[in-house]
This record gives structure tokens, sequence and C-alpha cells, in this order.
């Protein structure tokens, strides 16, 4: 008589990054990055905006509604999480939610998470080109991990959570469970919010929160 073993369970974790730049002089913080096991976390290609447009147009009517509603959940998360601790609730801004579903392609290009890569402008000047202008303070947080199983929806991105994915487990680091993202969440200075969310061809979700304060 054959027997079947349950198939083991491999933890490997991916860690999301933050930045937060302050004032008009764009100085930026942000806190080391672990790339998950088995990744490379070497090399990044230049992302033109012909690129984007193309990976945007190729995507399916299919995935463009499942973004939607994942940054729409993601902004649902942040507000309810700030009101939990006293801070007012963000305001959507279009033109930030256009810089950072922008921001996340460019994750996805590249297949790593990043804040500023190889022909991209850097946080401060990708908001003001977007269309949010006299911003006092803006902040980013991304994360991402290339294979698909990490960072698998909304609530697993904010709080962290674990996705098995070929008899493998994939544990996220929360943006809720790190300092500095948390900080940006929690920073009752921040009244505005875009939110971006990219499916990769390989179902990798690639996300950005941006953040910013009016003068």
């Amino acid at each position: 008589m054959s027997s079947h073993r349950r198939p083991r369970l491999i933890a490997l974790f991916a860690v999301p990054i933050a930045l937060l730049v302050l004032g008009a002089l764009f100085l930026g913080r942000s806190s080391a990055t672990a790339a998950p096991a088995g990744s490379s976390s070497s090399g990044a290609a230049s992302a033109g905006a012909s690129s984007l447009s193309a990976a945007a147009t190729a995507q399916s009517k299919k995935k463009i509604a499942k973004q939607k509603k994942l940054r729409k959940k993601v902004i649902q998360f942040t507000n309810a999480t700030r009101k939990e601790n006293g801070c007012k609730p963000l305001k959507k801004s279009k033109a930030l939610m256009r810089a950072a579903q922008k921001h996340s392609r460019v994750q996805a290009k590249n297949q790593k998470q990043g804040h500023q890569f190889p022909g991209e402008d850097d946080l401060g000047t990708r908001i003001a080109k977007a269309g949010f202008k006299n911003a006092g303070g803006v902040s980013e947080n991304a994360a991402g991990a290339a294979g698909g199983g990490w960072f698998v929806n909304a609530r697993h991105v904010m709080y962290g959570g674990t996705a098995t994915k070929n008899g493998t487990g994939f544990t996220s680091i929360g943006w809720m469970e790190s300092k500095g993202h948390k900080a940006n969440i929690l920073n009752c200075s921040s009244t505005h919010i875009g939110v971006g969310a990219y499916i990769d061809g390989k179902g990798a979700i690639w996300w950005t929160q941006n953040f910013a304060a009016k003068r």
C-alpha cells in the first residue's frame, strides 16, 4: 500500500520598502530591502514610457478591474487604520493614483521593488508631473516580489500574511509590520493618498502607496 506525503512548506519571506521625502528638498530616507529567497536583486532594466504604455494596453479587462479593486481596498484599510490611531482619513487624489500606478508598472517592468529606477524621476518629481502641485511633504511605500507568491492581496500588503503556491509558503511582511511603512501610513500630516497595484504576466502584484500633504 502506497502512502502520500503532504507537501513540505518552505517559508520564504519578502520585506517591503519605504521612502520618506520631506519638504521641497526631497531628501530621501529608505529602509533596507531584503530580497526574497530564490530571487535575484541585481540588475534593473530601464523602463521607458513606450514600454509602460504597451504593458498597460496588453493587460486584460479582468486584470484591470482586479487592480482597481485592490487599490480601493488598500485605501479602505489605510483609512481604517488611521482612524484607529487618531489620524484623519486621507482623500484619494487622482494625481497620486496616476503616479502610484505608473510606479507599480515600473516595478513590474524591472521585476524588483524600489523607489527609483533608471530613466525614472524621483518621487517628488513624479508626483508633481502627475498633477499634484505644491506638496508640503510626500512619502512612498513600495512592495512586490517576482514569482507571484508574495503580497497576494490588499490585506497581506497592509498587515502581512502567508500564502501557499505549489506547496511552498510565502510569508509577506506587511507595511504595518514595518516601522518605516507604518510611520508613513500613520503620518497625520498627510492629507492625500494614491495607490498602485499592477499585476504582471506571472501573476505577481506590485504595490505602491503615495502620500502627500497640501501646503
